[in-house]
């Protein structure tokens, strides 16, 4: 079976307009962040949002 190079993968689109990004983490520190998200009962993403939208207020960072 060949593969069409010109055709894009499907992408799934979210209901709530997010889109995935992927970043390079310390394994300690994964495991760190799954545990806070598991003890305040959280999706790790919703604290990786949380700490990114805090920083870019911080930093006054607008497009």
């Amino acid at each position: 079976m060949s593969a069409n190079l010109d055709e894009q993968p499907k992408i799934r689109k979210r209901k709530d307009g997010r889109r995935q990004v992927l970043v390079q983490l310390r394994p300690d520190t994964i495991e760190q962040l799954r545990a806070a998200a598991a003890a305040e009962d959280r999706y790790v993403y919703e604290i990786i949002e949380e700490l990114v939208t805090d920083y870019l207020a911080q930093v006054n960072f607008k497009l």
